[in-house]
């Protein structure tokens, strides 16, 4: 399975210590060089900046597609990531900011953001899904009670 990744979801992951657990459940991980380049962005955490400035192995870095006008109200990890996606055939794209998913879901792509990815890892016996949430519950990570009460139920 292709999946292609936004910028959030490896920053989270990468943050909590669990940006591993995509090597085992996807096939091949793709990203958009836009993405690199916002992890890479001064404001951003150490661990993360120094996790993907030496990226591991499974992790595909390619060049952003051509911009796409239909998506400029997006950023431009999440442009690129759509983008890269749909050129690809991607089965999944790994997005957490609502425009973003709503426009991938909008050009039918199938969307799973941080906590799905937690959730798909729990069940398939690679994380503890309560430790992991209490470690990017210690981040800037917004996470409703409703949410997590949701998230949980599906367990």
């Amino acid at each position: 399975m292709i999946v292609v990744a936004d910028t959030g979801p490896l920053h989270y992951l990468a943050l909590i210590g669990e940006a591993n657990v995509l090597a085992t459940l996807y096939e091949r991980v793709l990203v958009p060089a836009a993405v690199v380049e916002e992890m890479l962005q001064p404001a951003t955490p150490d661990a993360v900046r120094g996790w993907i400035s030496r990226p591991p192995a499974w992790l595909e870095v390619r060049p952003d597609p051509p911009p796409d006008a239909t998506l400029g109200l997006l950023d431009r990890g999440e442009s690129a990531a759509i983008g890269l996606a749909v050129s690809f055939h991607a089965e999944r794209v790994l997005i957490d900011d609502f425009d973003g998913r709503a426009e991938a879901l909008r050009r039918n792509l199938r969307v799973t953001g941080t906590l799905g990815v937690l959730v798909l890892a729990h069940q398939r016996g690679l994380l503890d899904f309560e430790a992991a949430l209490a470690r990017l519950r210690q981040t800037n990570f917004y996470l409703s009670a409703e949410l997590v009460q949701l998230v949980r139920s599906r367990l």
